[in-house]
Formats: structure tokens, C-alpha cells, sequence
């Protein structure tokens, strides 16, 4: 019977000490045959067996969001889920043929759909072979919903089928293949703009450790494409030559980012993940300093901060610190006017 072991619970808080070297060691004292690992330490493990000739051959199945894995992952097994599944819903099954870069077909006694939603996030249909959308999962690891019912308008799709939250497809023999996340996804105008075809790009770029591509609010458009990229060591690049890059290879001229910025470091979560959402507070910062540079007066400053909220979601504050009572009505209303066709709400601040 094959044995399966939790890497995570060795690699994460209970033991911060233990080096990959010394994890790679301990595998042959084993009877373990495969091993189940978030992608941050899966990569760990890998960048220390590419260093270890004698490290043992083992077999990995990455607890992993596909939509976020390198390419030089694709090979290995993977398995899907979500915590509203009681995380693995999908798996890729060893009687079956493995399709690299699809997370196979649900488990036992668990479905899945692909669906199209309506701008309040309703169910619309479901969609056809190969169309992407919304990944639905149904089965008997789903969770009844959550305690506030304010949640619960948008974590279900129909009764017993969750919102998983991500973007995929289901071919036409079922596997399904996740293309990126539902709220990463950028819309300018009519255009829906999956950020991870353009991520992809910058990915094979020489230059280019790592990247991110996310929405910069638009009085016109909704959003725009950015993207934000970290530099390999001692590589270089312009955001020109990049921006470049990208419009000769994307399949569609609305996804070319508008902007690239380039920075010392992509924000990760706690676990080794791209955290976009810091990302968009910075693309939204850093478009409203340009939308107000012209009300900016000698001595007086204009500073922009972005944050999550509570009731808007994200809110854009503008600071206007030592302003005197007699312009601040007019500069004011100048600034709820450049500021209100966008998409994130706005407040203005005089401290």
C-alpha cells in the first residue's frame, strides 16, 4: 500500500531549522513512496536535489495551485482542491493517462463544472468543451456555507456547487485544467484578460526571476494591464524592451500591459505565492499620483495610499496634509471628479 507524508508539517513552523539537505537525507530512512508539498517547498526541495547528486529518487505530488506553478512543475502529479472542499477535489488518477499541466478528473463521489457568471457573480450556464470559466466543485468535502450570509451570496453557484474561485476548462475526456483566478482576472472594456497568458511571456524572457501582471484602475477603460517584474541577479532590462517583448509574442493586442515596473522584489505570501493584492494597491497608487500631479503646488504635498476595506473592498485615501482652509473645497471637488469614474472608491484626507 502506497504511504503518503504531509512534507509541509516538517518544512513549516514546528521545524524552521531543518534545511532541505538534511529533509533530503532523511527521505531514505523512509518507507514513505510519495510525498504531498505546497509549491513553495516542493520548489526547496528541488533546488536542493539539483545540488545533491545522492539525493534519493522521489516522487512528489504537489498540493499546488497550477495556475501559479512553473512550467518546470509540469511534470509531476498534481492534485486540486480548495479548503471549502475539504482541500483535495481533483486528482490525476495512475490508470489514466496524465495530461501535463491538467489536475486530472475529480476524486470519488466529487464533481466538477465550468460555468459562466453574470456581473454579480449569478449563475449564467454552463460552459462548453474547452470554454473557459469559473471552476464549480460539488461532493461530499463541500461545506455548507459560511456563518455570515453576506459571505455566502457569492460562495455558491447553485445550492451544493462552491465557487472555487478560479478559472478553468474541462476538455473534451473531462480533465480539468486551471488557467488562472477569477479575481485576478483583468477587464478593459469588453476584454477579459486572464494576466497569467502575459505572465507567461515575461516568464521566458531571459531577464525576467519573476512576474506579475494585475489591473490599474481606468476612468475610461475599468482597468488596464500592469505589469510588475523582478530581475534575475545581476540581468538587465528596460521596461521598453520589455513592454516590447510582450507585443510581439501576446495573442491579443487589448492584454499588452500598459506599464512595466521593475522592482527589487515581487511581494509572496506567507507560503511562497505572488500577493497580488499589494500589487494592485501599488498600480492604483501609483495612477492616481500621475491623475493629480498637475494640482500639486509649491510647498503644498499630495500623497495616495491604498489599502483593503472593510465595505469597499479597496479604498483609495488621498492625503493632503497643511492645506489652507480657503483652496481646499476647490482642490477638492477637482479631485472627486478625476477620481470618481473609477472603479475603487476614493476619500480625501486634510491630515
Amino acid at each position: 500500500m502506497t504511504q503518503v507524508h504531509l512534507l509541509d508539517r516538517m518544512m513549516g513552523e514546528q521545524r524552521p531549522d531543518l534545511s532541505t539537505d538534511a529533509l533530503l537525507r532523511a527521505f531514505e530512512a523512509t518507507p514513505y513512496d510519495e510525498r504531498i508539498a505546497a509549491q513553495s517547498t516542493y520548489e526547496a526541495l528541488q533546488r536542493g536535489a539539483a545540488h545533491n547528486p545522492d539525493a534519493p529518487a522521489l516522487q512528489f505530488l504537489p498540493n499546488a495551485d497550477p495556475a501559479e506553478t512553473p512550467v518546470t512543475l509540469s511534470h509531476r502529479q498534481f492534485m486540486a482542491g480548495v479548503t471549502q472542499t475539504a482541500s483535495v477535489h481533483l486528482m490525476s488518477y495512475p490508470d489514466r493517462p496524465v495530461r501535463l499541466g491538467s489536475v486530472g478528473h475529480p476524486g470519488p463521489y466529487s464533481r466538477v463544472r465550468v460555468v459562466q457568471l453574470d456581473a454579480s457573480g449569478r449563475y449564467e450556464r454552463d460552459c462548453a468543451v474547452n470554454e473557459i470559466g469559473t471552476v464549480a466543485m460539488q461532493g461530499p468535502g463541500v461545506f455548507s456555507g459560511y456563518l455570515s450570509e453576506e459571505h455566502n451570496r457569492t460562495a455558491f453557484v447553485e445550492p451544493g456547487w462552491v465557487n472555487s474561485g478560479d478559472l478553468g476548462r474541462l476538455d473534451e475526456d473531462g480533465y480539468l485544467w486551471i488557467t488562472g483566478r477569477a479575481k485576478d482576472l483583468i477587464i478593459r472594456s469588453a476584454h477579459n484578460i486572464d494576466p497569467i497568458v502575459i505572465e507567461e511571456i515575461l516568464f521566458r524572457h531571459p531577464a525576467v526571476a519573476l512576474a506579475a501582471v494585475v489591473g490599474e484602475p481606468d476612468a475610461y477603460a475599468g482597468e488596464l494591464p500592469v505589469a510588475y517584474v523582478q530581475l534575475k541577479p545581476q540581468a538587465q532590462a528596460e521596461p521598453a524592451d520589455l513592454l516590447a517583448y510582450i507585443a510581439e509574442r501576446t495573442p491579443e493586442r487589448a492584454a499588452n500591459p500598459v506599464q512595466v515596473y521593475l522592482i527589487a522584489a515581487i511581494p509572496l505570501t506567507a507560503v511562497g505565492k505572488i500577493f497580488k493584492p499589494q500589487l494592485r494597491w501599488d498600480a492604483a497608487q501609483r495612477k492616481v499620483m500621475r491623475m493629480l500631479a498637475d494640482l500639486q503646488e509649491p510647498g503644498l504635498d499630495i500623497a495616495v495610499s491604498v489599502a483593503a476595506h472593510a465595505v469597499h473592498g479597496n479604498l483609495i485615501t488621498v492625503h493632503l496634509p497643511g492645506w489652507p482652509e480657503s483652496q481646499r473645497d476647490g482642490v477638492e471637488r477637482e479631485m472627486h471628479k478625476r477620481l470618481d469614474p473609477l472603479v475603487m472608491r476614493h476619500e480625501v484626507a486634510w491630515g
